[in-house]
C-alpha cells in the first residue's frame, strides 16, 4: 500500500498528495469559484436577453424576427 501511496500520478505529485485534505479542499474551491462564474454568466446573459427582447417590443415598427435573433445570440 506504501508503493501505491508513494506514485508519482500527476504533475510530480503523490498519490498521497492527490488524496490529502489541502488538496481535496483547494479543488473543491477551484469547483466552486467556476460554478458560481457560471450562474452569474447565466444571469447576466438573461437579463441582456430580456433587455433587447423589451427593446423590440418598444419599437413595433423593426423586424421582431431580428431581435429574436439577436436575443437568442445574446443568450447562448
Amino acid at each position: 500500500m506504501e508503493d501505491f501511496l508513494n506514485t508519482v500520478i500527476w504533475n510530480g505529485r503523490t498519490v498521497a498528495d492527490l488524496i490529502s485534505p489541502e488538496f481535496l479542499l483547494s479543488l473543491t474551491g477551484d469547483i466552486l469559484g467556476a460554478i458560481l462564474i457560471l450562474i452569474a454568466g447565466f444571469v447576466v446573459a438573461g437579463f441582456l436577453s430580456r433587455r433587447v427582447a423589451r427593446l423590440a417590443q418598444r419599437h413595433e415598427s423593426l423586424d421582431q424576427t431580428l431581435f429574436s435573433f439577436l436575443s437568442n445570440i445574446i443568450r447562448y
